[in-house]
């Protein structure tokens, strides 16, 4: 009777309006220190030409590009910063540079150098002269109607008028002369305003209203001195409190322009005569008082007056009558604060007056409506405004609305992001919502304005959309044998006969409003196989198809009242006892399709008794995609969708029974669904685990939504996800309510985004300044790119995508999601192009985009004059071989001269050795400090050895030994190149060993076109002022360092590939200081690789051994060298080597010296 009860009282209640949270669907996000916003109040808003929303605080400006925050600061000592923090004035000229007013002085910020301009305009600091007002003709994508102009005005507070010279960087003073009627009439400059036909109008404190005319660089004056002050506070000497706020606004050639004390000015601009309101106590519809701060033109042509009366006042034009608007405590739609002085007003693109208060939150007013909605903080919610006290109002371009505050940072609100109508409990107001999960949903034919609603632990509900109150409620009771079983409901159905089914863990009820009957079924009383109840479906003939846990199916006869269970199993023998019927459809044929949720998806037909089970099989492409089936739909043109618990969504083909399947690799959000539903366009609604996901299958075309476009939640259960047939209405229930929603008129932001590029960053460092609009230009060892961009909509920022392409590089547009940065290494010279386009939150995408264009400077081995080198080095050994080859040929023709050949062939081949070893030092170097010898044994006739001795510097030596690859002329080619680079190298002294050889690596790499050809390098740099040595080696056995004074040897071990193979390659290097008696010992492997008559290697250790032995017994570096070579060749017995042989030896002389004298000798 509990329940019977609530019927009779609440039913009889009568439909009342919905209240504000579920009429005023207004969701905020914020902005705070936790993203990095600025503390403090929010004393200007502004969005400049490219799209990027900048917030001045009162500790500096910040640039927004709805990811990241740039914070710009005064530095006490950096005059390329701002002359202060607290700025009262942001605007822009036609260049795209913003002028502000910070601290009283003038700024500038360039964009294109990333820095500040101060202008003081006044040369003094006694604060007489502070700026006080900015114009600046916006630029041509600006909102000025009528002739663009690119001037800049700004008015002083007693000094004058100023207009900017953009070729002089300075500013030209027009000041008052008494003397001069066509002078300004007044130095307190308050308002500067450009009309729409071009008119440049100054207003002034105490000096009327002035007109510049610009053919004679004169003034026109008008109104009597005195009447207009539009400073809006008693004494010039403060500054208003919102400068941002005009006080002139203009509507059709008429300017309208407030006072403080004189009423409200209207100013006929074509006549340039005025007519002047005034407060009259015994007229009504005059203006409420005669001190006015404040004005705002709405959607209507009309103006909002804040005056010194409280509240405000509504102006008409065309009837000059005012209306008031006041405080009524009484009443919540009136206005919520009595003090408006300091209030702020913007204007949405749908005509809605945002009024925000200095205390209680923000006035919202429709158009053609004089009921003020309230929209405050309310900490229990977090998308509610942040704070009560507002200071700055604006709307960008994309329609959203910014809301700065005193202490709380930014709020702002967006029509295009909450897309779904909210309705949620209240748990002040009685019948409303629990405070519970929305766990089924289903409608009242024949009512529209009544659904039912299961919850997880509240029992079933009967909701009213239009009062937005339960006026039905059931809940179980334990000790009866009828109504609820259980509070959790599983499932609902309302049937054609009037009864809602109600299914619950613990059996299942049945509910009917006419003749009051509420009967419960469960194993106890029924045939029902199990009380755990998970869909229902109503059947052909007016019963129910019930599925419950486990692979038994019931159905409920209407006739007899009784259920028959039909256990599957009978028809297909491979099903289990196991899962779950989570959802049950038919299909035209008169089969039912029933979703398990553990065992696949099955196939019934009711009049043959025949089941077949579609599950998972690895093996078949076209197999169900999952096992765990949680949703079937039939769509309006027969086709079957099956949605899954990890395999997406599969489509069925009735010509092949098998499947098709659309996952996360097909835009899919998720790929767990829960449920599945169509929309009268034929598009498919998915219910997923991340949102919900509406699916085009004509197109393929797929858009997202989550809680960020104001769904309750991410997901919900799948009977709590409902469309209403007859009217395209669709439920999403969550936690404490539910969206309520209609596909098609769902909001789409229509606004391609604006694309910046935001940022490059070199070698993980930023590149400062950064133009976009000039070309980026780079060495080749700086070719480490990183660039970051932006699509500066910011109406859900989050789900903003991108496409970008590097064309010289990139041969098609790469898609890049959401990721806002993408990073290129090791660009080759050349010049490139990037260029990015992005989408907003809708997917809206702007195809122009941004570029960027970027050149790699060639290193030096890629430029003319060394190309010009490498080609007469190759065209010289060409010419050798030429020679070569000619006298080889006329040798065959001569058979005679057999031996005469040979003796030419053994003479130019010593020609060619004799050149290859003419690269090699004629002398060895002998001076005060050190002496080094060097010497090398071939293989062949020209050999693949390298060594060289080089002067850098009167006071440095260079020591290089190599080892090409190979012997003969290839090897020779190689080594002439190398001692080329070192010579190039040793005359530049312009980088480093290791730079060297890595620039000498891509030289050879680039150059040798057979990759069978490189070389090993090692090169070392003796200072014989400290005897300081510098060695950096690439692929040649490390060298031995003997130190005399603890008679050891030390190998300096360096590892490392050779030249020529790899475009980049690691470096070994190391240091050392020498002292008296040192030896440095270098040598190639044709040393260790040394063979003897036995087959047997030299190796390594016995190197070390003869070296170690050698050098203790001192000598000079010509003995150590000879002893070395003796030492191998007896190892050897006779076998003579496969490899060239070298080996260099550098002894440092007992006594330093005080100078070198770099003498040489053999």
């Amino acid at each position: 009777m509990k329940f019977f009860l609530m019927i009779m009282a609440v039913g009889l209640l009568s439909a009342v309006q919905m209240s504000a949270q579920t009429n005023m669907p207004f969701s905020f996000q914020r902005i705070t220190s936790q993203q990095g916003l600025a503390p403090g109040k929010i004393d200007v808003l502004f969005q400049d030409s490219h799209g990027f929303s900048w917030v001045a605080t009162q500790e500096g400006l910040q640039r927004f590009d709805g990811y990241e925050l740039v914070s710009f600061k005064h530095e006490p000592f950096d005059p390329h910063t701002l002359s202060g923090n607290h700025i009262t004035e942001i605007t822009e000229d036609v260049y795209g540079d913003l002028w502000l007013i910070a601290n009283g002085v003038l700024n500038r910020y360039a964009r294109a150098e990333d820095m500040f301009y101060r202008y003081d305009l006044a040369q003094t600091n006694t604060g007489a002269g502070q700026a006080l007002a900015l114009f600046a003709d916006p630029p041509k994508t600006g909102y000025h109607e009528g002739k663009h102009r690119d001037e800049v005005w700004v008015g002083t507070r007693n000094r004058g008028l100023y207009r900017y010279d953009r070729e002089r960087d300075s500013f030209e003073a027009y000041l008052h002369d008494p003397d001069n009627f066509e002078s300004l009439s007044s130095n307190l400059v308050s308002h500067i305003h450009r009309d729409r036909r071009g008119g440049l109008w100054i207003s002034t404190y105490g000096g009327g209203l002035n007109k510049y005319l610009p053919d004679s660089d004169t003034f026109s004056r008008f109104l009597d001195p005195g009447t207009i002050d539009v400073l809006s506070l008693v004494g010039y000497h403060k500054i208003p409190p919102k400068r941002h706020q005009a006080p002139m606004v203009e509507i059709e050639d008429q300017l309208f322009i407030i006072t403080h004390g004189g009423g409200l000015i209207r100013f006929d601009l074509i006549e340039e005569t005025y007519i002047q309101y005034r407060h009259i106590p015994s007229e009504p519809q005059s203006i409420s008082d005669n001190v006015v701060y404040t004005l705002f033109r709405d959607g209507l042509d009309r103006l909002w007056l804040a005056t010194e009366a409280g509240g405000l006042d509504l102006f008409d034009p065309r009837s000059g009558a005012f209306k008031k608007y006041r405080h009524d405590p009484d009443n919540p739609y009136s206005l919520a604060d009595t003090n408006f002085g300091e209030a702020v007003f913007a204007l949405d693109t749908q005509d809605r007056l945002w009024i925000g208060t200095p205390g209680h939150g923000v006035n919202l007013l429709y158009p053609n409506s004089e009921r003020f909605f309230r929209l405050q903080h309310d900490a229990s919610r977090r998308d509610s405004l942040s704070d009560d006290h507002i200071t700055a109002l604006a709307v960008d371009r994309a329609e959203t609305v910014w809301i700065g505050t005193k202490s709380a940072g930014l709020s702002k609100f967006s029509r295009f992001r909450h897309k779904f109508r909210l309705i949620t409990g209240d748990p002040e107001r009685e019948n409303s919502l629990p405070n519970d999960q929305i766990t089924a949903i289903t409608d009242a034919p024949g009512n529209d304005t009544l659904i039912w609603l299961g919850t997880l632990q509240s029992g079933v509900l009967g909701f009213s959309t239009l009062s937005g109150r339960v006026i039905h409620h059931a809940t179980a009771e334990s000790n009866t044998s009828t109504g609820l079983a259980s509070d959790h409901i599983t499932v609902l159905l309302y049937d054609a006969d009037g009864n809602l089914w109600i299914g619950t863990p613990a059996g299942l009820s049945r509910l009917n409003l006419s003749n009051r009957t509420f009967p419960r079924f469960t194993r106890a009383n029924s045939e029902l196989t199990s009380n755990y109840i998970m869909s229902l479906a109503e059947a052909r003939d007016g019963g129910v198809w019930v599925g419950t846990t486990g692979s038994v199916l019931h159905r409920f006869d209407p006739e007899n009242q009784q259920f028959e269970a039909i256990d599957l199993k009978s028809g297909d023998q491979s099903l289990v006892e196991r899962g779950a019927i989570v959802d049950i459809v038919r299909d035209g044929e008169g089969h039912l399709w029933l979703a398990n949720r553990g065992v696949g998806l099955i196939r019934y037909h009711p009049d043959e008794g025949k089941t077949r089970l579609f599950r998972h099989d690895i093996t078949r492409q076209d197999s169900l995609s999952h096992d765990g089936v949680s949703a079937v739909h039939i769509d309006g043109h027969g086709g079957l969708w099956v949605g899954t618990q990890g395999g997406g969504l599969n489509r069925y083909r009735w010509e092949t029974a098998g499947f098709e399947h659309y996952t996360l690799r097909d835009s899919l959000a998720s790929n767990i669904i829960y449920d599945i539903l169509e929309s009268s366009d034929g598009n498919l609604w998915l219910c997923t685990s991340l949102g919900l996901t509406s699916f085009d299958p004509r197109r393929g075309e797929v858009i997202h939504y989550d809680s960020g476009d104001g769904l309750i939640g991410n997901s919900a259960f799948a009977h709590g996800f409902f469309r209403r047939d007859r009217d395209d209405t669709f439920f999403f229930g969550g936690i404490n309510g539910f969206n309520q929603f209609k596909p098609t008129e769902l909001s789409t932001n229509p606004h391609p985004p604006p694309i910046v590029l935001t940022g490059v960053n070199v070698l993980g460092q930023p590149l400062r300044p950064f133009d976009p609009n000039h070309i980026v230009e780079l060495d080749h060892n700086r070719n480490f790119l990183e660039i970051k961009w932006s699509a500066l909509d910011f109406t859900y920022t989050e789900k903003n995508q991108y496409y970008y392409q590097l064309k010289g590089l990139d041969t098609h547009m790469q898609f890049s999601g959401t990721k806002r940065e993408v990073t290129y290494t090791n660009l080759d010279p050349g010049t490139y192009t990037f260029r990015v386009i992005g989408a907003n939150n809708d997917g809206i995408w702007n195809e122009e985009g941004a570029t960027l264009a970027i050149r790699i400077r060639p290193p030096f081995w890629q430029t003319w004059w060394f190309y010009g080198i490498e080609v007469v080095l190759v065209i010289s050994l060409l010419f050798l071989g030429f020679l070569a080859q000619r006298r080889r040929l006329e040798s065959q023709q001569q058979e005679a001269l057999v031996e005469l050949e040979l003796k030419r062939k053994t003479e130019e081949l010593d020609y060619a050795r004799r050149i290859q070893l003419s690269m090699l030092p004629r002398d060895n170097v002998d001076n005060e400090v050190f002496e080094a010898v060097g010497a090398m044994r071939t293989a062949t006739e020209v050999g693949g050895d390298y060594y060289d001795f080089l002067e850098l510097d009167s006071s440095r030596f260079c020591i290089a030994v190599g080892d090409a690859t190979g012997h003969g002329f290839a090897a020779g080619l190689v080594v002439g190149m190398t001692k080329l680079g070192s010579m190039v190298w040793a005359l530049g002294k312009g980088s480093s060993l290791v730079d060297m050889i890595q620039e000498l690596n891509r030289g050879l790499k680039k150059s040798l076109t057979e990759r069978t050809m490189g070389m090993s390098l090692g090169i070392s740099v003796l200072d014989l002022e400290s005897r300081h040595v510098q060695m950096a080696f690439a692929g040649m056995p490390f060298p031995y360092h003997f130190c005399a004074k603890s008679h050891t040897l030390k190998p300096l071990v360096m590892k490392g590939p050779p030249l020529g193979f790899l475009e980049r390659i690691p470096v070994a290097s190391q240091e050392l200081t020498l002292e008296p008696d040192d030896y440095l010992i270098f040598y190639s492997d044709g040393f260790p690789e040394r063979f003897n008559r036995e087959n047997q290697l030299w190796g390594q250790e016995k190197v070390a051994q003869t070296l170690q032995r050698i050098c203790r017994l001192g000598g000079s570096a010509q003995t150590v060298a000879h002893q070395f070579f003796e030492a191998c060749d007896l190892f050897a017995d006779g076998r003579t080597h496969d490899d060239d042989m070298t080996v260099v030896v550098v002894r440092m002389k007992p006594q330093p010296p005080s100078s070198p004298t770099n003498d040489v000798s053999e």
